[in-house]
């Protein structure tokens, strides 16, 4: 076997060696890595469903009459009124909950500890017999959080099994109007949508992990076929101070890639050194790449990450909601935009207008914390009646609240629209005082009552709301505070004067070509150098 040969065979059992080793360390860090993760994310998921069964069990028992649930005693009582008007109302809340399977009403036994008695079921009126099981024991004792929300809402911590099948399960305790806890809501889940919303989330984390072994594995292949190149040049030049390559080459199968032969030669020997300098310099290239290349893909994936969930957040710049047509501009900071509105219908011509359009800067928790608050609202439908006061509170309370405080805050405007009356009620919870617009009497007005801080700023704050009457045809129109403190390249402030004036001379346009006028206009006074503190955005709705 020739010089050249036993070379280019022993720098490739070395460098092959390394490699293998380096991916060999590199799989098994990667291994440890995802299934740690794996085992953290998993837990999330459990938390922040047990969250969510939480809130959806302390917003159903809002709809529940605790008077007439204190007062039933027997299944006579489910010929009352008072009994099938408050049962259509759980089985309207269940129907708008397609995955929750029960959602009932239950209290606790008299002088029979461990047991609780079912009185209100959600169930549909021909629900079959052996699932309807109101005003007959119901042994709780394997289930302590059942007990624990006559108390305060709770949850269960893992999967339960009882004689209808295996469930994850809400409840929230039921007050009557003098706020004693007379009852309890409980809604459940079935284990089967839970195994498979973790299914989906373990296809994700098995794809990532796989398509990220996939790069290694390319990068170990391609690190192979240099050193195969490089290797046959070495054994080409065939050098005779063999020991000073292997020594320098035992370094670098160390680790070392500083490693260099020092041959001060001009003939053949000196170009194999020279090679050999070249090739160190190549992998600590490789190696400072590589590492590189790991911290942008990282980069890369988490903005990924956040453009589609700002994409799926974004609402409609034109919808109509419960027959209300609405329009919205967004136009977003550094920290991402939040605008967040709907519509329910309260019962004949009555509307529930819920609205927010801030978040604080640099707080992404106030964004999760906006789309739970839509959910919740989306069960206060039906034939609930309410203040719009009313909501503002429970929602501060019993949502935003329950999380640190300094991190959640929103900004919220609440109506009810009485459309036979041609009459608006209002909260405007700590948000920039809205404009109804009348373009048939050429008018604008200011709405400047204060309802109130913005949710989840003080626990026990304190909301009041006003009315006012409206014609069809007028318009409310709501836009975030930084509108107001957009600067020019003067220094200037645009300021509630210029935006009034906005108002006055664009009357005459459409609900669509309104919205985007306001914003473009305040845009094109402020110019290219246009300094903004937050997010610009503007939301109108036509009576």
């Amino acid at each position: 076997m020739s010089l050249k040969t036993k070379l280019l065979l022993a720098f490739l059992g070395v460098v092959s060696l390394t490699l293998l080793l380096s991916f060999g360390l590199s799989f098994q860090k990667t291994q440890e890595f995802f299934l740690q993760e794996q085992e953290q994310l998993h837990e999330i998921f459990r938390q922040n469903l047990r969250r969510t069964l939480m809130e959806l069990a302390s917003v159903a028992a809002l709809a529940v009459d605790g008077d007439l649930v204190r007062e039933l005693s027997s299944r006579k009582d489910e010929s009352r009124s008072e009994y099938i008007e408050q049962r259509k109302r759980l089985i309207m809340l269940r129907e708008r909950l397609p995955e929750i399977r029960y959602l009932y009403v239950y209290r606790p036994l008299p002088g029979a500890p461990g047991k609780v008695q079912m009185i209100i079921g959600g169930e549909p009126f021909d629900a079959p017999e052996n699932e309807v099981t109101v005003f007959e024991p119901y042994d709780s004792s394997s289930f302590p959080n059942m007990t624990m929300g006559f108390e305060k809402a709770a949850a269960d911590q893992e999967i339960t099994v009882d004689a209808f099948g295996s469930w994850l399960s809400g409840y929230a305790p039921v007050l009557d109007k003098k706020g004693r806890k007379v009852g309890a809501v409980g809604l459940d889940l079935p284990a089967d949508r839970v195994t498979a919303r973790e299914q989906r989330l373990q296809s994700i984390i098995e794809a990532t992990q796989t398509s990220l072994l996939q790069r290694l594995a390319l990068s170990s292949l391609i690190a192979l076929a240099v050193a195969l190149l490089v290797g046959y040049l070495l054994a080409r030049l065939i050098a005779r101070p063999v020991l000073d390559l292997v020594g320098a080459t035992g370094l670098i199968a160390g680790g070392d890639l500083d490693a260099e032969v020092d041959i001060q030669r001009h003939d053949e020997i000196g170009d194999l050194a020279r090679s050999f300098n070249r090739m160190t310099s190549n992998l600590r290239e490789m190696a400072s790449a590589l590492q590189q290349y790991a911290v942008t893909s990282a980069k890369e994936r988490e903005l990924e990450v956040a453009a589609n969930l700002r994409q799926e957040l974004a609402p409609e710049p034109y919808v109509s909601i419960a027959g209300i047509p609405f329009a919205s501009e967004l136009r977003t900071s550094t920290f991402g935009g939040s605008i967040a509105y709907d519509a329910f219908a309260l019962g004949q011509d009555a509307y529930l207008l819920v609205a927010m359009l801030h978040t604080p800067q640099g707080k992404p928790e106030a964004t999760a914390a906006l789309v739970r608050c839509r959910t919740g609202l989306g069960f206060l439908t039906g034939n609930v009646v309410f203040r719009p006061q009313d909501l503002a509170k429970c929602l501060s309370q019993k949502i935003l609240a329950q999380e640190e405080p300094e991190k959640q805050s929103l900004d919220f405007l609440c109506g009810v629209y009485d459309k036979a009356r041609s009459w608006l009620t209002v909260v405007n919870a700590g948000g920039a005082y809205p404009y109804l617009t009348r373009p048939a009497r050429q008018e604008i007005l200011q709405l400047d009552q204060d309802g109130g801080p913005p949710l989840g700023k003080e626990p026990n704050a304190k909301y009041s709301d006003f009315g006012i009457q409206v014609e069809p045809g007028d318009r409310l129109v709501l836009y975030s505070p930084y509108l107001l403190t957009l600067k020019n390249e003067q220094g200037e402030t645009y300021g509630l004067p210029r935006f009034e004036e906005a108002l006055r001379h664009n009357l005459e346009l459409n609900l669509e070509s309104m919205k985007k006028a306001l914003l473009e206009e305040a845009l094109r006074w402020a110019g290219q150098e246009a300094q903004a503190d937050g997010d610009l955005a503007i939301l109108a709705l036509e009576f």
